[in-house]
């Protein structure tokens, strides 16, 4: 059961902030600018990777990893002050207060930028219900297991959400549960579909935060 954990570790984009039409609309314009053929908001979702550099990678974007990682978040920022402002999913901040109160830690590990990823926390409201914020991750297997040594935690006492296959793979990986947030087969949560996420076998699927109450 997941009451039984003592640190909830969470992934940021499509399960904490649903920022999927900011991160498509800034990677469509990368691959233009590098002359790759565009793809539809469906065939991106479902072609996701790890972070936006993985992405890129694999589809044959070939260049300085930190070169990318900056014009990322150039349009990035530019497309959400332009009005493709991320907006925190509607569970969230119920699911949060009641893990607090309950006395459970709370860490986001994401390798969305620092920066973005700071500002949205403070605007949801969630700041100062997050113990540790890790973003700009390329190691999430090492990630988390720093997260669990600062906190004292062991593996089967942690538990981390992800709406990636790369998410659930990272938590096998480092030993953890997973649970993956996938919303439902009419309506998709984050970033890849139920049956992408069950094919990984994670330990728990969710159609929502609300399930940790």
């Amino acid at each position: 059961m997941l009451e039984d954990f003592d640190l909830f570790v969470f992934d940021w984009s499509g399960v904490v902030s649903d920022d999927r039409r900011a991160v498509y609309e800034s990677n469509v314009r990368i691959l233009k600018e590098y002359g790759k053929p565009g793809m539809t908001f469906v065939e991106w979702l479902s072609k996701s990777s790890g972070s936006a550099v993985e992405f890129f990678k694999n589809q044959g974007v070939d260049d300085d990893t930190n070169k990318l990682a900056k014009l990322y978040k150039k349009y990035l920022d530019e497309l959400i002050a332009s009005g493709f402002v991320p907006i925190v999913y509607g569970d969230v901040n119920v699911a949060f207060k009641s893990l607090k109160e309950k006395g459970k830690i709370i860490a986001v590990l994401s390798s969305h930028p620092s920066e973005n990823l700071l500002q949205e926390a403070r605007a949801y409201g969630l700041i100062d219900m997050i113990s540790e914020i890790v973003s700009d991750s390329r190691d999430k297997v090492e990630d988390l297991k720093l997260i669990m040594q600062k906190f004292g935690v062991v593996s089967e006492r942690t538990v981390y959400f992800g709406d990636t296959i790369y998410d659930v793979r990272a938590a096998k990986l480092a030993g953890v549960p997973s649970a993956a947030v996938a919303g439902s087969d009419i309506k998709q949560r984050g970033y890849h579909s139920r049956q992408m996420l069950a094919k990984e076998n994670p330990d728990f699927v969710l159609e929502s935060l609300l399930g940790l109450i």
